[in-house]
């Protein structure tokens, strides 16, 4: 991977094509076998030390556990008129919160201190609200405010009239969870879409981290003289080496189990 021994494969190959020699394309072989080798093992290594940083630093940050309580708190907060939360906030929009205390209340059992339940894995925490939101519109008259979260279409309409319909017993139906009926049916895929763009979102930043960790390794190899290549080539190996970390946690996922 350093510049001589590009310089000594180049030279093998244009004789071996110059000649014609089997033993000049042996070399041609065997030089091609190191390369990829070397890269392989350049690629695996960084990918590896990236992967074992993000989880060191998630870890230790207690990011997964911010991150849910974002993702939770902009969902309860987000309007259908803007797309992120904070304009909500901005825009001092309702906030939900009752709906979102009898979220926590039925997901973790606790809603002034979940963050047992914000540190789960995001497969984990998502199955429980789904069992909460399902648990909900089976006694929807317990939960009005959080059943009206999730089958209402308007968070303003919902909110605006959220106080007389607790107290007059309206338009909150007794049960909604035999699963016929298309109030059911919304609530569940507004969970899950929030579990998906939840964990896509997650997985991405995931990435990122470790094409940016990747970056700061190759650096670091460059300067210690461990490997010699150009900026392009950096960030080409860098780039590599963090689509690889997720490959490398996902293989010592699998040893563990």
């Amino acid at each position: 991977m350093g510049k001589g021994n590009n310089a000594v494969d180049d030279q093998i190959l244009t004789n071996g094509l110059a000649t014609g020699n089997p033993e000049h394309f042996t070399s041609i072989a065997n030089g091609v076998v190191e390369w990829s080798i070397g890269w392989l093992v350049l690629l695996g290594t960084v990918g590896t030390i990236s992967m074992a940083l993000i989880e060191l630093i998630k870890s230790l940050c207690f990011l997964r556990r911010g991150y849910h309580y974002l993702a939770i708190w902009a969902w309860f907060r987000r309007c259908p008129n803007h797309r992120w939360a904070f304009a909500c906030v901005w825009f001092n929009h309702p906030r939900n919160e009752k709906a979102r205390m009898e979220c926590l209340e039925l997901s973790a059992g606790e809603f002034r201190d979940a963050r047992g339940w914000y540190d789960q894995p995001s497969e984990q925490m998502f199955a429980q609200l789904q069992s909460a939101a399902t648990v909900a519109l089976r006694t929807a008259t317990r939960y009005p405010n959080f059943v009206s979260f999730l089958i209402k279409n308007s968070r303003e309409a919902m909110c605006s009239s959220e106080e007389s319909n607790v107290e007059q017993g309206e338009r909150v139906p007794p049960d909604l969870g035999t699963g016929y009926e298309p109030e059911y049916f919304l609530a569940q895929r507004r969970v899950d879409t929030l579990r998906i763009y939840t964990e896509w979102r997650w997985a991405r930043l995931n990435q990122i981290a470790a094409i940016v960790l990747s970056a700061i390794q190759i650096y670091f190899f460059q300067n210690f003289a461990v490997v010699e290549m150009g900026a392009k080539d950096q960030w080409f190996v860098a780039i590599l080496g963090g689509l690889v970390a997720p490959f490398a946690k996902d293989l010592v996922t699998r040893l563990r189990s």
